[in-house]
């Protein structure tokens, strides 16, 4: 299985994370280049960590949830705030299914756009990647305190109801 990580950059020398099959740098696409290191952050490590890590470091005891896959590392993160554009995500997602033939790919980086309608750029190469029969994870809360996003406690081993949203000022043909 190849899983590919996008994401802000990667540790390469971290005993834990495999190293990449294939890598590339698209925080400034379309002009890509091969540095794929952190330099503003360690997101990308602990990502990778998290889904790819061997367990070395723990005596096998901490894995990622696939530490026998392939990793395909693109970096989306600017050189120095982390920050990514949806083009630079676009095209990771788009190459990530061409050129890389990614069975999984993970991307812990997201945004609030205008609409919400899968026009985005973003989403539209998440449904391309999907309709080529890649399984795709994106986070949905790193607008973290933003108020963006339902934030609640569920208990363990519980159930909820409907979370109930408010429109205000939405029509009958809303």
């Amino acid at each position: 299985v190849t899983i590919a990580v996008i994401d802000s950059g990667l540790d390469v020398s971290h005993n834990d994370i495999p190293t990449p099959v294939a890598s590339k740098d698209y925080d400034d696409y379309p002009t890509l280049d091969d540095t794929i290191a952190n330099s503003t952050s360690g997101h990308g490590t602990h990502v990778t960590g998290s889904v790819l890590g061997r367990g070395t470091q723990s005596g096998g005891v901490y894995k990622g949830t696939a530490p026998g896959a392939d990793l395909v590392f693109l970096k989306i993160g600017g050189d120095t705030s982390s920050a990514a554009s949806s083009a630079a995500m676009a095209g990771a997602i788009n190459a990530a299914v061409d050129t890389y033939n990614a069975d999984v790919i993970t991307m812990s980086y997201g945004g609030w756009s205008q609409y919400h309608d899968g026009t985005s750029t973003t989403s539209q190469a998440v449904d391309y990647a999907v309709s080529q029969g890649a399984v795709m994870f994106v986070a949905t809360g790193n607008d973290a305190a933003s108020a963006k996003h339902y934030s609640g406690t569920v208990a363990g081993s519980s159930t909820t109801s409907n979370i109930q949203i408010n429109i205000t000022g939405a029509g009958a043909s809303d």
